[in-house]
């Protein structure tokens, strides 16, 4: 009885069961469904709106940019302008409406929803374009229409 074939196998099943498995789980972001199943969205009444631009090529892309009061400016300062948004605009619960492209990226949504829990806001809606077939081969370059 040779135990090469044998070997072989095992080697095989050793393979496949390291390739399948998955060592490290990344963490998710926790988001919190609503209880019934509704076939529309539920009216809230939306305090803000922040729109989050796609991600820029060049120097500055490694801070993202959003649209928030008409002015065009860096993440790092949404925190601050939400913060004064809230002062001059006092509300019970506030709702930020995040509008985002389909090329925005998830890290930029956090730091968005980051920014809007620490400013004070009660909770965050996300208005989402899909990804559609035209844009995957988009980059945010602006020859690309």
């Amino acid at each position: 009885m040779d135990p090469v074939p044998f070997v072989n196998v095992m080697l095989l099943g050793l393979f496949f069961a390291l390739f399948n498995s998955q060592f490290l789980l990344p963490p998710g972001i926790p988001i919190a469904l609503p209880a019934e199943k509704s076939e529309y969205i539920v009216p809230e009444r939306v305090s803000a709106v922040v729109t989050i631009l796609p991600p820029m090529t060049g120097a500055d892309a490694s801070e993202g940019s959003v649209l928030f009061g008409g002015d065009v400016m860096k993440q790092g300062a949404v925190k601050q302008a939400l913060e004064s948004f809230l002062k001059d605009h006092p509300s019970k619960d506030p709702v930020l409406l995040v509008k985002m492209d389909a090329r925005a990226s998830i890290s930029q949504l956090v730091k968005v929803s980051d920014a809007a829990r620490m400013s004070g806001f009660a909770s965050v809606q996300i208005a989402a374009e899909e990804l559609t077939g035209d844009d995957k081969g988009l980059g945010a370059s602006p020859q690309n229409p």
